[in-house]
């Protein structure tokens, strides 16, 4: 499944499963690098 974060008006769109793994293995959301 995909998820959509918009900021300053730029769509990011990334897997869930995918970005729920890179949190556990390097501490940081997607939304908080974006």
């Amino acid at each position: 499944m995909d998820s959509v974060y918009r900021l300053q008006g730029v769509d990011f769109e990334w897997d869930i499963n995918k970005a729920e793994s890179n949190l556990e293995k390097h501490g940081v959301s997607f939304e908080e690098a974006a």
